[in-house]
Parts: structure tokens; C-alpha cells; sequence
């Protein structure tokens, strides 16, 4: 060994001892130069200078050992030159030699050992010769080897490796110390042909011509059948996009063979490819890369036809991005996507699931081939991968992450949280290039450690020199990393994130799912519908419907009772737009989609349930219950009562109208003598209250006005002979966004919240029908309620106001006075105002129903009523009739029909006061007879011993004044008297009560 070969041995000793990991095959330089750069305690910075010195002493010594076995290593060759003219020298003699063997045959014809021997040794020689003619045409296809791989010609590159292994296996050639080198020079092309094979594989796979490079080769033929027939049957959409690679398949083992017209160039290529992998007995090992290499190509396919979307639409995404969110309730933007955003989801989508369309017929054809050599290659890893890509893009795209934060922090208790997909990392779907580390960004705050982060620089590059040129440092405020120029942000989407969008995405995301459908094994065609169902029920739907509820809540958690002069603020009319917007975008005018409408009937149940939420804290349920202590629940809980009263308000006017204002009378003044005493007046409504409720009456019938309109019951589009494509379609179509025809100038906005609904309504079917149904009903319970509680509210008021009127001290006017009764003046201002907002707030119409017949319980009430007058003169009847006509003037101000206001039969009970107590009688008897008659009135008993009691108190009291001299009244307190006035009076009363029993 020469001097150099043990300084050079010497080197790599020190270098085995000091430094051994840098002989390792998986070392890597920069864990060592992080440790030299480590001024630590655990760093090598202090040994910083020793390794330059070994460097340089290695990079010495190394010089010199090649300069050293250079001179040998000619020498060699040399020395195989010569010996390669010795052997032709001996070719030479041997042929002399045999020529000498021929010309003395016959003197050794009889040696025949001897010349046994001779022909093994000829043998021998032969053999020699044959095995350096293998060497040579070894080298030689080498270079052919190289050349057909150059010009990318797989087949006969493989051809040569395969007949070169053949030829080395035959003569043993490996075993030869001296073609070590040509083996591994022939495995290294080995290599490179498979990596180059592998690189065209995947850029037909993924559609790329070049490394480097993007292009779609998705040709206009193949985008022609995918998108013309996309308003028809999904299953044919999907024969016709895989039609190519179906007939590839069915024709794969006749390899001449194949249908005119159809497109199988890019399907044969891969064939070669694998044919030629499968020679190399690499196939294995390329459909193990291939699988491998499924999520990094997705994302870059991904990424790609972003980038290419932006080159190409650059204005039309900007316009997208201008929508801005508000917090207005009347903005409606959510639920529609302007035209600018809907033309790049479009052409986004469409370009992208075509992508993943030829990228699934490319797997489909390989699978094939595959098989044809009883081999597999299957789906698992590329669907799982495409999985995760597709649905965490449609995720991105469907869920806007501000939004969602809301909803998240939004306390809903309809809310769903039952998702597989959870929330994406941030950054992980579009994220498809690393952060590389690099050396000339380090930054440290020493100085002195960025000195020496200069030196190492320059030192690595010397090691590790790949070019002249050498990377620059950078200021220190830049990132450590090397950033892919391929990285993008976060969150880059196209167009702003809405759950809307997926009416834009879900035609094609069917369509790509049909073409699975069609393309996988038999055993394996439940796998994309099944995705495709989970993706829809457990992300899409529930955001949807977590979304829409959310919405509903914004709307409903402001106050639905404030006063306001704009319509468009009241609760009926952005209760109308928010439904309307829905059903517009999900397109449920015209068929049965189950999964949307029991989101819409959610929303619904919530309107119905905020309405009696509302109604309960105007009118709570406990007050309702009191119907032992006041009137107005005991009227409320009388069905029969509140069914005549309801009949009475409906808008047809029924002949047998007095009929039922007779029967609703006669139910109302049931409790007899408590009545008066069942009405309190803390319980009675003020204006405050009537103020709400005729707010919420108004929200109300506006929201009846349009809500029972909805209504369409539709028999269901999908039956047993639906296929599990179309089923898919019918059940999550959404074709107000996918089938829309408009160009990149066309990008007019779209109006989804129009005042009128126009054709919009809610298709139903089945059970939804009654449902549907039972919250109109529900509705209209509660509109039907607050105008009983009105009309109640006011017959209480009403009958307070007489009681109020009669229990004055004394009716003994000493004089005739025009003065109206406090509590009629403050009866009459109170409906005076109820009046007008009731105009205002429920219509005239309403207001007039909810009135009717409350003249007849104030006439029917100021007879029952008068009983509780001690005694009364004709001054005092003076009174009593002003009253009357005060009440009637105002009753008949506000009545929708004046004529309604009769007051006959207070002022005929009260004209029989004007009798004599002798003519008393008479008129009793006189108004029993008319009672019969049409237009007669009737009055009981008690109320015909009530006026006649009126009747003889004047002269009761004046006779037993008279007598006695004292105020004491025996009459009033139910004593007898002897006195003849009395006397008359209790005879008057048994006349009339034997009036009655006959």
C-alpha cells in the first residue's frame, strides 16, 4: 500500500473516530451543522475549527490518492489492452495450431486420447472466447440501454435490460470482480427506467405533461358528453363519461382489437408501461409508489386547478370576493350566490371532478391490466385519499369558518354537533408543498454565531458542490424556511365559503360519484354512494340545518313587538323573506326532498313555537287557569263559549247571526249574580298590552297571509325503480344553481328574496302534510286566541264599566244633570284608543269582528246590572239615559256597522221606570205579551222585580220618611212593612211572579 493510501487510510480513521456519523449511508449534514453552530453545552460549536481543518486535510489527501491511482488505473487499462492483443495473438496461434493438427490427422489418426484432449482444450479456448465476446456486447448494449431511455423508448430499453441480465445470468458474468461496475451501471438504468415509467404513469394518471407542468387534457369531446346530458339520467351520464375505459376493458385481452371512434390511446399507453414494468418484475413495487404518491398528486391536482382558475377568470373571482357580511336582518345574501361566484364554482368544479373522473378511469384501467396478470391493485388508498381531498374541499367551501364561530357560540338547542367530518385543520387541504429548512436564512442574535453560520455556508458548499452559484443570506426578519413556490394560504378560496354553494358543487360531485359507481368492483360499489350519503347527511345537512336555525334565531331574538313604521321590520314580513330565501335556494317548489323540508319544518315548528312563547308572556298560561277567580279565564276555558265567539268573528255574515250572538250572551252571563264580582281590575289588559298583542296579531296574520300558500303535496319522485344514483339526484338536486346556462359576462345578480314567492312553495308528501298542517292550524289557534282575549278583554271592561256606573251612592238626582259617569268617560277614551290601534295594528275588519255584538252584552248588562241601584228617582233615570246615549255614540264611532249599536232594550226596561206604581203592572204585563213578538225583548223574572222595586222606592222612601221621620229604609233591607205603599209593592211582585208561572 502506498504512502498515500495510509495517509488517506489515516484520515478516515480519524474521521471513523471523531466524526462516525458522518460515514453513515442515512447521515445528514445539516444535523451535524446544527450541532457545530450550537454554542451550548451540548453543541460542538468548540469543535468548529477542527472540523474545517479535517476538511481541508481530507480534501488533501483525497486529491492526492486520485492523483496517485489515476497513474494506476491506466495502467490497467493498458495492461487489458495487452492482454486483449495476447488473446487475439492467441486466436491466431490456435488457428495455426489446428491447421497443423489437420495437415498430421493421419499421423495421429490412431492417438485418439490424445487428441480427446486436444479437442476439450480447443473447447476451453472456445468457451474463453465466447464468454469476452459476452462482455463486449455487454458494454455495448449498455449504451443502447441508455440511448433508448434517452428517447424515452421503454419497450426496447426493457428489451435490453432483460436480454443484458440473461446474458450476464447465462456465463455467470456477476461473479467476475471486474463487472461489478456493469452491474451496478445496469441496475442504476434499471432504476432510472422505472422511475421515468413511473413519472409518465402518474402524468397520465394526473393529467400532466410534464414534470414540472400542468395540463388538463380533459378534451372538449369528453366535456361534451359529461355536461350535455346533465338534465338527464345519471346513470346514463356515467356510461357515457366511462364509456372509453369500459370498452378498454371489456376488449383488454384482445390487444388488436378495439372499437373505432373511441379514445383508448392514453389507456393502451398505460398498458405498455405496465407490461414493460411487469418484465422488470417491477410492477409490484410501481403500484406500490403509485398508491403512495395518491395524496401529495391529489392536492397538487387541486392546487393546480385553483391556479389555473385564477390565470383564467382573474376579474370574475375578485368580483366573488367583494361580499361582505352584515348583520342586517333583512340581508338575505347568504342564501343566494351572486353569478360571479356561481360561474367559478362552476367552472371549478366541473374542471375539478372531471380531473378526478379521468383519474378514476386511469385506476380503472390499470385495476384491469393489473388483473389480466392475476394481480390486484386496489381502490382502498386512492378513494380514501380522495376522500379526505374532495370532501375536505367541499367542506372549505360549504362552511365559512366565521360563521360557524357564531353559530358555535350561539346556545341552540336544535343545534346538530353529530358529524364525522370534523372541523379541517387549518392549512392541511391546501397545504401541498413543505417547509424546507435552510441554512443561509439562519438568523441568531449572536454575532459571532453569524460569522460562522457565513463560514459554514461557504464550507457546505464546497462539500455539496452542485453549481457556481452560492445561496444568499437574507435579512433577519425572513423565515428559516424555504418556502415551495407552490405553497398557498390557509384558506384560499375561489369564492367566499357558503353553505349555499353546495348547490353549485352537488351535480358534479354526483356525477364524479356515478362515474365510481361505475368503475369499481362489484364488491366495492357501495363505497362512493356511501361517502357521498355521509358527506350530504353529516356535514352538509347539518350545517344547513345548523345554519338556518341560527339564522332564524338572529330574526327571532330581536323584539317582535317594537313599534315601527317600516313593514319590512315587522316580524311577519322578515319571517317571510327568511323562508322564502330558503325555499328559493333549495329549490323545493316542484319535488319532495325529504332531508330539506324536515329542516324547513323545523324552522317552522320554531316560528310557531316563538309565537306562543310570545303570547304566553303577554298572556301566561298560569292567568289562564284562574277560572274560579276571573272572568276572563272562565270565559277562555268554556269551549262552547269560545266557539260561538269564534263563529260570531268569522268574516261570512251568518243569517242565524242574532242566533249566535243570543247563545254566546247566554254563555257569557252564566256565572248569573257573580259575574261583576269575577272581574278584577289589575287583571284586565291596558294599552301597553293591547299594543303587543296587536303586534303579534299582525305578525301573525301577515305570516298566515303566505304561509299556508306554501302548501304543494306531490306524490315522491323516488320509487323502487329508482336507481341508487338517481335516488341520490332526486333527493339533493338543487337546480336553480346547476342548471344555469350563463357566461363570464352574464353575471347579473341573482334575486332570491323577490317580495313575492311567485311559483315558490314546499313540496310535501306524506306525514309532512300533516305537519305542515298542524303548524298553519297552530297559527291560526293562536291569531283565533288574541282575538278572544280582545274580545273578552273589552266585554270584561264593559261589564266593570256598568257596574262601575251603578254603584253610586245614590240615584236620587235632586235635579236633571247632563254630566256623564267618570268610569263611562274613561270607558269610552279607553276604547276610543284600543280603537285606533286595532285599526292601525289588525285592520278594520278584525277590529269590527272582534267588536261585534259587544253593544249587546252593555244592553244586557246595564239591566242586569241595574239591580245593584238602592233607589232612584226620575233625575236619576235622566242620568242613566245620558249614559246610555254616550255609550251608544261611541259604540257606534267605532263599530265597523253603527247600525249593530242597540241599546232597544236597556231604554224599554228603563221606559217602564216612567210608569206610575199603579201603571206598573200593566207595562210588566204589556212587555211579557210583546216578548213573543218579533222585535219584543225579553227579561226574566228578577229583571221585572227589579224595575218594579225601582219603581215603588221613590214613594217607599218618601211615605216612610213621612211616617217616621227617620232615613231608615225597611224596604231596602228586605223588612216588611205595614205601610200601604209597601203593601201595593208586595202585591205587584206576587202578580207578576204569578204572571210567570202561568
Amino acid at each position: 500500500m502506498s504512502y498515500q493510501s495510509n495517509e488517506l487510510s489515516h484520515v478516515l480513521g480519524k474521521i471513523k473516530d471523531d466524526w462516525p456519523s458522518l460515514l453513515n449511508q442515512d447521515c445528514n449534514p445539516l444535523d451535524t451543522a446544527l450541532l457545530l453552530l450550537d454554542n451550548t453545552s451540548v453543541g460542538l460549536a468548540h469543535r468548529y475549527p477542527d472540523f474545517v481543518n479535517l476538511n481541508q486535510e481530507f480534501s488533501q489527501v483525497l486529491k492526492k490518492a486520485v492523483n496517485e491511482n489515476y497513474a494506476a488505473f491506466n495502467d490497467a487499462i493498458g495492461s487489458y489492452g495487452l492482454a486483449i492483443s495476447s488473446l487475439s495473438e492467441s486466436q491466431t496461434t490456435l488457428s495455426n495450431i489446428r491447421s497443423d493438427l489437420q495437415s498430421v490427422e493421419q499421423i495421429v489418426n490412431n492417438r485418439v486420447g490424445l487428441m480427446n484432449e486436444l479437442n476439450n482444450k480447443n473447447m476451453q479456448y472456445s468457451e474463453a472466447h465466447e464468454i469476452l465476446d459476452s462482455i463486449g456486447e455487454l458494454r455495448a448494449d449498455s449504451e443502447t440501454i441508455d440511448s433508448y431511455i434517452e428517447a424515452r423508448d421503454f419497450t426496447h430499453a426493457q428489451q435490453y435490460i432483460t436480454k443484458s441480465f440473461a446474458t450476464a445470468e447465462k456465463f455467470g458474468l456477476w461473479q467476475i470482480p471486474a463487472l461489478k461496475s456493469t452491474q451496478q451501471s445496469l441496475q442504476s438504468q434499471v432504476k432510472k427506467l422505472f422511475d421515468l415509467i413511473i413519472e409518465d404513469v402518474s402524468n397520465i394518471m394526473y393529467m400532466k405533461t410534464g414534470r414540472g407542468t400542468s395540463n388538463i387534457i380533459y378534451e372538449d369531446e369528453v366535456k361534451a358528453e359529461f355536461f350535455s346530458v346533465s338534465s338527464t339520467d345519471i346513470d346514463d351520464i356515467s356510461k357515457v363519461i366511462n364509456k372509453p375505459v369500459m370498452q378498454f376493458l371489456n376488449e383488454l385481452e384482445d390487444e388488436d382489437e378495439f372499437s373505432p371512434g373511441e379514445d383508448t390511446t392514453r389507456f393502451k399507453t398505460l398498458k405498455t408501461h405496465l407490461y414493460v414494468l411487469k418484465k422488470l418484475n417491477k410492477l409490484e413495487d410501481a403500484l406500490t409508489v403509485l398508491s403512495s404518491q395518491t395524496g401529495d398528486e391529489l392536492k397538487e391536482l387541486i392546487y393546480k386547478t385553483m391556479e389555473d382558475m385564477k390565470v383564467k377568470y382573474p376579474d370574475q373571482i375578485e368580483l366573488s370576493q367583494q361580499s361582505t357580511k352584515t348583520n342586517n336582518l333583512l340581508d338575505f345574501s347568504l342564501y343566494a350566490i351572486n353569478n360571479a361566484s356561481l360561474f367559478i364554482l362552476h367552472e371549478f368544479f366541473k374542471n375539478l371532478f372531471g380531473k378526478c373522473i379521468y383519474l378514476l378511469q386511469n385506476y380503472a384501467a390499470i385495476r384491469g391490466i393489473v388483473r389480466l396478470g392475476k394481480g390486484d391493485y386496489a381502490v382502498d388508498t386512492l378513494w380514501a385519499s380522495l376522500e379526505k381531498q374532495i370532501g375536505d374541499l367541499i367542506y372549505s367551501y360549504i362552511v365559512d369558518e366565521d360563521y360557524t364561530k357564531d353559530l358555535n357560540d350561539h346556545d341552540d338547542p336544535l343545534k346538530n354537533v353529530e358529524t364525522p367530518f370534523t372541523k379541517i385543520i387549518n392549512g392541511d387541504m391546501f397545504s401541498h408543498g413543505e417547509q424546507l429548512f435552510q441554512f443561509a436564512k439562519l438568523r441568531l442574535d449572536d454575532s459571532g454565531a453569524l460569522t460562522k453560520s457565513v463560514e459554514f455556508n461557504d464550507a457546505l458548499t464546497d462539500i455539496f458542490e452542485s453549481g457556481n452559484s452560492k445561496p444568499d443570506l437574507v435579512g433577519s426578519n425572513d423565515s428559516v424556511y424555504i418556502e415551495h413556490e407552490a405553497t398557498v394560504s390557509q384558506r384560499n378560496l375561489l369564492v367566499p365559503a357558503n353553505v349555499f354553494n353546495m348547490g353549485a358543487i352537488v351535480d358534479y360531485f354526483l356525477f364524479f360519484v356515478g362515474s365510481a359507481y361505475v368503475l369499481f368492483p362489484e364488491d366495492q360499489k357501495e363505497v362512493p354512494l356511501s361517502f357521498f350519503d355521509r358527506f350530504m347527511k353529516f356535514v352538509f345537512v347539518k350545517q344547513l340545518e345548523n345554519t338556518l336555525s341560527f339564522q332564524f334565531d338572529k330574526i327571532a331574538s330581536t323584539d317582535w313587538m317594537v313599534e315601527t313604521n317600516s313593514a319590512d321590520l315587522q316580524s311577519g314580513s322578515v319571517l317571510k323573506k327568511f323562508f322564502q330565501s330558503s325555499l328559493t335556494a333549495l329549490d323545493t317548489s316542484l319535488y319532495f326532498r325529504e332531508s330539506y323540508v324536515t329542516i324547513l319544518m323545523k324552522c317552522m315548528n320554531k316560528m310557531a313555537t316563538k309565537y306562543r312563547t310570545d303570547l304566553e308572556e303577554l298572556v301566561p298560561p298560569e292567568f289562564l287557569k284562574q277560572t274560579k277567580d276571573s272572568l276572563l279565564p272562565l270565559w277562555f276555558s268554556n269551549e262552547d263559549l269560545k266557539s260561538q265567539s269564534r263563529r260570531l268573528m268569522s268574516n261570512s255574515v251568518s243569517r242565524q247571526e242574532a242566533d249566535l250572538i243570543k247563545h254566546e250572551l247566554e254563555l257569557s252571563i252564566k256565572p248569573g249574580p257573580k259575574l261583576s264580582s269575577l272581574i278584577k281590575q289589575p287583571e284586565l289588559f291596558d294599552v301597553n298590552k293591547y299594543s303587543q298583542l296587536s303586534q303579534l296579531f299582525s305578525s301573525l296574520s301577515n305570516t298566515l297571509e303566505w304561509l299556508p300558500n306554501l302548501k304543494r303535496e306531490v306524490k315522491p319522485t323516488i320509487t323502487s325503480e329508482t336507481s341508487k344514483l338517481n335516488s341520490l339526484r332526486e333527493t339533493w338536486h338543487f337546480s336553480n344553481y346547476s342548471d344555469t346556462k350563463q357566461t363570464t359576462d352574464e353575471l347579473e345578480t341573482n334575486d332570491a328574496t323577490s317580495e313575492n314567492f311567485g311559483d315558490t312553495h314546499l313540496a310535501l308528501y306524506g306525514d309532512y302534510v300533516a305537519q305542515f298542517t298542524e303548524i298553519v292550524g297552530s297559527l291560526q289557534e293562536m291569531l283565533d286566541d288574541i282575538k278572544l282575549y280582545f274580545r273578552y278583554d273589552m266585554r270584561c271592561k264593559a261589564i266593570l264599566t256598568v257596574t262601575q256606573m251603578y254603584d253610586k251612592d245614590t240615584w236620587m238626582e235632586p235635579y236633571q244633570s247632563g254630566e256623564v259617569d267618570v268610569s263611562v268617560m274613561q270607558f269610552n277614551k279607553l276604547i276610543m284608543e284600543i280603537n285606533k290601534l286595532l285599526s292601525q295594528k289588525v285592520g278594520t275588519a278584525t277590529k269590527s269582528q272582534i267588536l261585534k255584538a259587544l253593544p249587546d252584552l252593555i244592553d244586557h248588562a246595564l239591566v242586569s246590572e241595574s239591580r245593584r241601584i238602592i233607589k232612584m228617582n226620575n233625575n236619576g233615570l235622566y242620568s242613566i239615559f245620558v249614559n246610555i246615549r254616550v255609550l251608544k255614540q261611541m259604540l257606534r264611532n267605532v263599530m265597523g256597522r253603527p247600525e249593530e249599536v242597540d241599546f232597544g232594550r236597556s231604554e224599554a226596561y228603563f221606559e217602564m221606570f216612567k210608569s206610575t206604581d199603579k201603571g206598573i203592572l200593566d207595562k210588566c204585563k204589556e212587555m211579557k205579551r210583546q216578548s213573543s213578538k218579533p222585535g219584543g225583548y225579553t227579561f226574566d223574572i228578577e229583571d221585572y222585580k227589579n224595575i218594579i222595586r225601582l219603581v215603588f222606592s221613590e214613594i217607599i222612601q218618601k211615605d216612610t220618611a213621612k211616617s217616621n221621620g227617620s232615613a231608615k229604609n225597611g224596604l231596602l233591607s228586605r223588612h216588611g212593612s205595614s205601610f200601604n205603599p209597601s203593601k201595593r209593592y208586595d202585591d205587584t211582585v206576587k202578580t207578576v211572579v204569578d204572571m210567570f208561572k202561568r
